[in-house]
């Protein structure tokens, strides 16, 4: 097996993991509790957390039904979209062995903060408005800084 294939088969085992194990612990961490509150009381800004996590829990909260399940697999699905787009991200300005690399890196020591996915979404979105001369995604980065900081 290549390098690629071993980085899409650990990760798909760290998500398989996280999806089995959601049953077996609480609201933790408490990240999630906090973000599923706020959910609950939509607002364009909270006291110390961005207010676009709260709008994605929602989101699940509306589809999959209120549950401790929905809140860890919206965390969960997060988490997995964070970990893609950094490693699309690091595509800019890493080759794609090291990019693999810093996944796995960065998907070892990825917290499951749902706030990540602003931290990674904006430079994505900038570098793209950048390298690729893609002017209208200017205001998708002034949407995700506003929502996420």
């Amino acid at each position: 097996m290549n390098g690629k294939g071993v980085v899409v088969l650990s990760l798909c085992v760290i998500l398989i993991l996280r999806l089995v194990s959601m049953g077996l612990m609480g609201l933790m961490p408490q990240d999630a509790y906090y973000y599923y509150v706020y959910g609950e009381h939509l607002s364009y800004s909270y006291y110390d957390h961005p207010p676009l996590v709260g709008y994605m829990l929602r989101l699940f909260k509306e589809l999959f039904g209120k549950s401790v399940f929905t809140i860890k697999l919206a965390d969960t699905v997060i988490s997995a979209l964070t970990i893609a787009v950094f490693y699309k991200l690091s595509l800019y300005f890493l080759s794609p062995h090291q990019a693999r690399k810093s996944l796995v890196s960065f998907a070892g020591v990825h917290t499951r903060c749902s706030a990540l996915i602003i931290l990674v979404f904006v430079p994505y979105h900038a570098v793209q408005c950048y390298f690729q001369r893609k002017k209208n995604l200017l205001d998708l980065v002034r949407i995700d800084d506003g929502t996420g900081f």
